[in-house]
């Protein structure tokens, strides 16, 4: 549709596994903290898999969600796209019993703008 309307379509992308550029935007001076809070490193390959620039270069996707390291619920900007950590769900695994809930993504109407909540049991 993109192609034939020449419109940009806006997407957001949802990953188990943080791209290893989550890393890179931790240590970056250029990136703004938006929300929460990191008490684990991040897990993610050891090599960028070229997913992010690619991300970049079409502009049409402003956030990506991912989970894995289960007590991060972090929200960062950098490079102009929002990277966020789902807030850990479910019994299973390690946990701090106080990151446990879930994450409210919230699409509005006319705008597309994205507001994200994080949800505690």
């Amino acid at each position: 549709m993109e192609r034939e309307t020449g419109n940009v379509v806006p997407s957001i992308l949802f990953f188990h596994i943080p791209l290893d550029e989550f890393q890179e935007a931790i240590d970056s001076q250029t990136s703004t903290i938006l929300d929460g809070e990191m008490n684990e490193d991040v897990y993610c390959a050891p090599v960028s898999s070229g997913l992010f620039e690619l991300i970049l270069e079409q502009g049409s996707t402003t956030h990506i969600f991912n989970g894995h390291d289960r007590v991060n619920n972090l929200s960062i900007l950098y490079k102009g796209l929002t990277m966020t950590y789902r807030t850990k769900t479910g019994p299973c695994s390690y946990h701090d019993k106080g990151l446990q809930g879930g994450t409210l993504i919230t699409i509005k109407s006319g705008t597309n703008e994205i507001e994200v909540e994080h949800i505690y049991d």
